[in-house]
């Protein structure tokens, strides 16, 4: 073994022992006689999930890089999978139609990937020209026509030599439901596309077993399931991971995604054989890497942090206050794809015939009244989320739009935080206290003043709130009467025992500013948006691109009693 390979290796070793997760070895234990292992592995799969346009975050597109190119100096077959999510995320997919991500992923030499749900954003047409530009190919059994044929290949087989691998990709069927999936109805409202879903979910499963089974005809060795099935709590019962996997037979290893976390773990198949289940989290956090030994056994581990390299161009980079070593090459080709996309921020998304002002004088007037560009990016997030509410902190909007060409980087300035946008359900007792909390200083201004929307309330001032708050300035109750009243969800009176859905920022429903009330919420949908995204898409998607004359005013839905 020479220098270069040596010096990787004791660089994998370390990680080995450092990774969050420790290396799983699941068949039996590797040759430890001192051989070379570059001769008994097979190949190397490096996977990732949930990337979410992520390209310089945590590892990035450009630490991923660096660390295939090592793996690549010691090994013949080193292949790169993703699972799902990758295209959606943050502006750059958005303004590139996920194009941006497709040609970063082909730069960085990704082989298959399954679809997430949010590959599905843009619709069918973008998500068509984005699988023809991808240069890897896109596999999943469950995304089929209305007459159950698949849209992709189920799987395919990778070549690695001695050894033959195959992939088998799923996407939640829940997709209908997590995504804001357009273009999938016919002139008639029927749906022209299938996710296999039913209340059992055998019918996914079914076509799972049949496909697995069929790469094994076509002489596959190993059967992975790159999966965006995932076990989170809001994924329909009989998709998630533990229950799908709990009805197949000849799986040897789940990639899994959707759920955003982080383990390395064994599940039970239909046979009771333990198969180990292995996902990154999300925004690069970690780098998985599967090794497949030529003896049949596996060893899988989560990798959060790339070595250097002697033998390779390296940059040294800073993100979020950790060092990182990337490939230069790849870093300099992902910031010129970047690049090349932000003359759209200067593109026409709108026009406005009036001014919205979100403070008049500098009275900052939209802490302590109704303003209506408030309550636009109320029902932006209203929309985006397909829930009851819409809520908006009015300090989180800190800009006005001016009559005249809206731009994409005019909504940039309205909503500078880019707070990722989520949907919770809240019981209408919550809901009221969330209220309470706050409008609690009114008449004076205050930071967590509420913009809504699909929502009507009253304040009176002449009652003093009962809101009490702990000695962090955090909200734990309302003591006495309350001085919100005439709560109305949809036109319909509050129900203090029933559950809606509001769709907020993460940075409130983490409790932000107080708003503690949220940590008893229930998570419904994570949108996978920004807040400057989901506006520009709601003015140019809802609204036609012309915002009407009913902003020009507030709303109507507060009214507040003066004493």
């Amino acid at each position: 073994m020479n220098k270069c390979i040596s010096r990787i290796c004791a660089a994998m070793i370390v990680f080995c022992l450092s990774v969050l997760c420790a290396a799983a070895v699941f068949g039996e234990n590797p040759d430890s006689t001192g051989a070379d292992p570059s001769k008994e592995v097979a190949a190397v799969i490096l996977h990732t999930n949930d990337t979410h346009c992520g390209y310089e975050d945590n590892i990035g597109f450009d630490g991923l890089v660096l660390y295939k190119k090592e793996l690549e100096q010691m090994y013949e077959h080193v292949f790169l999978v993703d699972g799902g999510d990758a295209i959606q995320g943050s502006a750059i997919g958005v303004i590139s139609k996920g194009e941006a991500l497709i040609r970063m992923m082909n730069a960085a030499g990704v082989d298959v990937a399954t679809l997430g749900n949010h590959e599905f954003d843009f619709g069918m047409e973008t998500l068509n020209d984005c699988a023809e530009l991808f240069n890897g190919t896109y596999v999943c059994v469950n995304f089929c026509t209305s007459d159950g044929k698949p849209v992709f290949a189920p799987g395919t087989i990778l070549d690695a030599g001695e050894l033959q691998i195959g992939i088998l990709g799923v996407v939640t069927p829940d997709t209908y439901i997590k995504t804001s999936i357009k273009n999938i109805l016919d002139e008639t409202g029927q749906p022209m596309y299938d996710f296999l879903a039913d209340a059992d979910g055998n019918s996914l499963c079914l076509a799972l077993q049949d496909n697995a089974d069929e790469l094994r005809r076509k002489g596959a060795d190993v059967i992975i399931l790159l999966s965006h099935l995932g076990d989170e709590e809001s994924t329909s019962i009989q998709y998630q991971t533990k229950n799908v996997l709990a009805k197949l037979s000849g799986i040897d290893i789940v990639l899994d995604g959707h759920s955003h976390v982080q383990y390395t773990r064994t599940l039970k198949d239909k046979d009771g054989k333990d198969i180990p289940v292995v996902q990154n989290g999300m925004l690069f956090e970690n780098i998985g890497q599967l090794t497949i030994y030529k003896d049949g056994h596996l060893e899988a581990m989560l990798l959060d942090e790339i070595p250097n390299s002697d033998t390779i161009s390296t940059l040294t980079v800073e993100r979020k206050g950790k060092t990182r070593f990337v490939d230069a090459e790849m870093h300099a080709l992902q910031n010129e794809i970047a690049q090349s996309y932000t003359g759209i921020l200067d593109q026409k998304i709108g026009e406005l015939s009036f001014d919205m002002i979100v403070d008049n004088d500098q009275d900052i007037s939209n802490r302590m009244q109704e303003n209506a560009l408030c309550e636009l990016v109320a029902d932006a997030y209203r929309s985006a989320g397909h829930s009851d509410i819409g809520f908006v902190m009015a300090a989180s909007v800190r800009g006005d739009l001016i009559k005249g060409d809206l731009t994409y980087r005019s909504v940039l300035g309205l909503l500078p935080y880019s707070n990722a946008i989520k949907t919770v359900s809240v019981s209408g007792q919550m809901l009221k206290d969330i209220l309470e909390y706050a409008t609690r200083n009114l008449p004076k201004p205050a930071a967590t003043f509420p913009q809504v929307s699909g929502l009507t309330f009253t304040v009176d001032l002449s009652k003093e709130s009962g809101a009490r708050l702990d000695e962090k300035g955090e909200f734990t109750h309302v003591e006495g009467p309350y001085r919100v009243s005439e709560i109305k969800v949809g036109g319909k009176e509050l129900d203090l025992s029933a559950e809606y859905t509001l769709t907020t920022s993460e940075y409130v429903i983490n409790g932000g500013d107080g708003f503690t009330t949220f940590h008893e919420a229930d998570f419904v949908n994570d949108t996978m948006k920004v807040d400057n995204m989901v506006v520009k898409e709601y003015i140019e998607n809802e609204l036609g691109g012309v915002i009407p004359d009913r902003y020009r005013n507030p709303l109507g839905r507060m009214r507040i009693i003066t004493p």
